[in-house]
């Protein structure tokens, strides 16, 4: 990947798309920190990612990959790990979270509600809830 130059609006949700390999992943990667370009840098407003504090970006940034794991405890204990202090996350942490990442109906929908265990990888959520629950954006 070169010359690449991306403007991501704070507050809204952006989504990188492309083939097989193309760079979404080392793109996100960079983005994190975990991985800094040969040349040039990564801005977050306008602060390079090698001088913010990794909580911070942690804290302020969400990344869902295409494959999104989730472990075989409720929606809510699932939703709650995105968060580093996810012991005192609340109820309504949780249903916020819901509300921003359109899952207010597919938990509605859920036998238990948030209580619902998904199941090993989430196999009782479809694709698309999968990756909005494991969303690290609480």
């Amino acid at each position: 990947m070169t010359d690449v130059n991306l403007h991501l609006p704070a507050k809204e949700t952006t989504f990188i798309v492309g083939r097989s390999g193309s760079g979404k992943s080392t793109i996100a990667s960079l983005i994190l920190g975990a991985h800094y370009p040969l040349a040039g840098d990564i801005l977050i407003d306008g602060h390079s990612v090698k001088t913010l504090d990794p909580r911070w970006i942690g804290d302020n940034i969400s990344i869902i990959q295409a494959h999104s794991p989730l472990f075989n405890e409720s929606v809510f204990r699932n939703i709650s790990f995105g968060r580093r202090d996810y012991e005192n996350v609340t109820n309504e942490d949780v249903l916020d979270v819901c509300r921003n990442m359109a899952l207010e109906r597919t938990i509605a929908d859920l036998p238990h509600g948030l209580d619902t265990i998904v199941g090993a990888g989430g196999r009782q959520l479809s694709g698309g809830q999968v990756q909005r629950v494991s969303s690290k954006d609480l």
